[in-house]
């Protein structure tokens, strides 16, 4: 039986703090990496092996046909951000199978390694810069697609990459915008999911919900901000997207 709980029940937390892979990141130089080749459809690589990624708002529509969508906070910085759950335990993906991604939809965060963005001082900065993760088994020098053309321009495979970024960077300010204004309103709540295998009790936390009571007995003026800035939508696809936690349940528990 799965019941999700919206209350603040102590509960191993279900996010990846500390299994997170050693990175070598390098920001992309067209000389120092003009011979540096990016596999993809592989997601062997260590840092696929993670059970929380981050979602923006502008996919909600496609992640909630086959991901349960939660809002988590950052360890460090205790800001909250959507994410979308891939495995009830630290360092578990339950979407890859064989090397393969087993969803037919991938999340920009997911579709964007191995690169990262460096940014300096401006989180929303359209100037901060790409970096690429050296040591990641996806980076080579004999196949997969290569990053610059031999005059030194960006291939089309980097420019969809820098076109990637663009949107994770709106995305991200759309996403600090929405739960801004659902903290303010107190609409954020902590949740659990709990289970039993086998008389075996199961609560993973660390997870946030909208809490639709408090939605309910808004204002008419506080509904408004919500529905413009996508907060009321979010909150129905949320809600709707909950099936897919009894798929990764039975995932998880193949015998069960």
């Amino acid at each position: 039986m799965l019941t999700i709980y919206t209350d603040k029940i102590k509960a191993q937390s279900i996010g990846d703090k500390l299994n997170a892979p050693q990175t070598h990141i390098e920001l992309l130089d067209k000389r120092k990496h003009s011979a540096v080749k990016v596999g993809t459809q592989n997601y062997t690589d260590a840092m696929f092996h993670a059970n929380i990624a981050s979602a923006m708002p502008i996919e909600f529509r496609q992640l909630v046909l086959e991901y349960p969508i939660f809002i988590t906070q950052s360890p460090n910085s205790k800001k909250f951000q959507f994410s979308i759950l891939l495995g009830l335990e630290p360092g578990q993906n339950l979407y890859i199978e064989n090397g393969k991604w087993k969803a037919k939809f991938l999340p920009l965060d997911i579709l964007r390694r191995p690169f990262n963005l460096i940014i300096k001082d401006n989180p929303f900065d359209e100037e901060a810069l790409i970096a690429i993760d050296t040591k990641s088994t996806m980076v080579n020098e004999e196949k997969g697609s290569s990053l610059f053309n031999n005059d030194g321009s960006p291939t089309k495979f980097f420019q969809r990459i820098k076109a990637m970024f663009s949107e994770l960077m709106k995305g991200a300010k759309h996403t600090a915008q929405m739960l801004t204004l659902a903290e303010n309103l107190g609409l954020i709540q902590p949740v659990s999911i709990e289970y039993e295998i086998n008389d075996q009790p199961y609560i993973r936390g660390g997870m946030f919900d909208l809490s639709t009571e408090k939605i309910d007995n808004l204002n008419a003026e506080q509904l408004l901000q919500c529905k413009q800035l996508g907060l009321l939508e979010a909150s129905v696809l949320m809600e709707t997207s909950r099936i897919h936690v009894n798929d990764l349940i039975n995932k998880a528990h193949p015998t069960f």
